[in-house]
């Protein structure tokens, strides 16, 4: 599913996640350039610890910054079914990556990951 470049905001992700928290059938999310900030990526993080279809995953563009970031990593400590995760152009410092790939430690489905 292309949505990318939408407006959506954080109000959109939180709808989006909400549907997908039941969904049995998508594999590939885009919602880059979408402004769904460090509030979006913390709903979208909620529904990737219920989700168990999604494969591919880009929220690139956003604005969700280091901590929405490392919400959505917290949330792959527990999902097994994303395999490619991409954040890059959101504002995410090295700190933030290094926490990042600590969280990811436990994950072993996910095989790509751009920040």
């Amino acid at each position: 599913l292309y949505l990318s470049s939408n407006n959506i905001g954080t109000e959109g992700a939180a709808e989006i996640s909400t549907i997908l928290c039941i969904n049995a059938t998508l594999h590939t999310l885009y919602l880059s350039d979408n402004h769904i900030g460090i509030e979006g990526a913390a709903e979208i993080a909620k529904m990737l610890c219920i989700n168990i279809t999604l494969h591919t995953l880009h929220l690139s563009d956003n604005n969700i910054g280091t901590k929405g970031a490392i919400e959505i990593a917290k949330s792959l400590c527990t999902n097994t079914s994303l395999h490619s995760l991409i954040l890059s152009n959101n504002n995410i410092d090295t700190k933030g990556a290094a926490e990042i790939a600590n969280l990811l430690e436990s994950n072993y489905s996910l095989t790509k990951i751009n920040l």
